[in-house]
């Protein structure tokens, strides 16, 4: 009994290791269109090239992901796409893929794209970008088309900006975010606008973040203190000014902030010997952007 139950763990163990991460189906291009067809999925392409750093980023830290996995294999039948080499070649040239890594969501009925996205992304971007594959009114193509035709339906532009944001068009996505902010109903108190806001609208000189930082108490209790600080931490971490630093409100991480802004002016300066005061006290840092201040020490 013993031995059986030691045999059912090894297997279940196996079974749990063989659906980590994404599957990628090993076979032609016309079997994976049947076999879509036949598991009535769309089909989702990773096009890589063997030279792409963030495609190998990519296949070892996202695809590789349990949750990725999940959500990749139940809803879609996934190749990986070497878009220079054998049928990749092909296929690249007819889905017009000109950067990689480059991700492609095809109906395996018509073989017409459904979605397209692009670039690096997060796990939580990832599945963002398989879930707007998954929904008619967020699959790029649809959005492309509204746009393209003039279409001023706030939420066809706030979905458009999302989508935008995640292929690294952030101009885009400020801009949208800015002439929506213009509606009372699509301001920085809508949940939505604060994502969008938050995720891809980059800058301090935009509209959404002199908002912010002019009523910080008001979007600490919609939105929690720590969400709130961290985003005027991400838009604040380069300053160089001294005087632009007195002129904010308090948040986590801004006397970290100031103390690398010191050491950079002592630097820029050439006053080593004064910077060192700055850079020990951040050596000796230990809070909540401990990631972020060895980033900045490595540099």
């Amino acid at each position: 009994m013993k031995r059986l139950l030691v045999m059912f763990f090894l297997l279940a163990c196996l079974n749990m290791n063989a659906q980590e991460g994404i599957n990628f189906r090993k076979c032609s291009w016309n079997e994976a269109l049947e076999t879509a067809k036949k598991e009535n999925k769309s089909i989702f392409i990773d096009f890589y090239t063997k030279w792409c750093g963030p495609c190998y980023n990519m296949a070892k830290e996202v695809f590789v992901l349990y949750s990725i996995g999940t959500f990749y294999n139940d809803n879609f039948l996934c190749l990986k796409i070497d878009a220079e080499n054998g049928e990749g070649i092909e296929l690249a040239a007819k889905y017009a893929v000109k950067s990689y890594p480059t991700y492609m969501f095809i109906d395996p009925h018509t073989q017409q794209p459904i979605h397209k996205s692009s670039g690096r992304q997060t796990p939580e971007t990832f599945i963002f970008t398989g879930k707007s594959a998954l929904d008619p009114a967020m699959c790029s193509y649809y959005l492309e088309q509204e746009i393209s035709s003039g279409c001023t339906n706030p939420e066809i532009l706030l979905a458009y900006a999302n989508y935008k944001g995640s292929i690294y068009d952030t101009d885009t996505a400020k801009a949208i975010a800015e002439k929506l902010f213009l509606d009372k109903n699509y301001n920085l108190e809508n949940a939505k606008i604060w994502l969008l806001f938050k995720n891809y609208v980059k800058g301090r000189e935009n509209v959404l973040f002199k908002e912010l930082i002019s009523n910080v108490p008001k979007y600490c209790k919609l939105y929690g203190k720590n969400n709130v600080d961290g985003k005027i931490y991400a838009e604040c971490q380069y300053i160089r000014d001294l005087d632009e630093f007195n002129i904010l409100p308090d948040f986590s991480g801004k006397k970290v902030l100031a103390l690398q802004c010191k050491a950079d002016l002592k630097i820029k300066n050439k006053q080593y010997a004064d910077a060192f005061i700055f850079l020990d006290s951040l050596m000796a840092y230990k809070g909540e952007y401990i990631q972020e201040v060895c980033t900045y020490l490595y540099y």
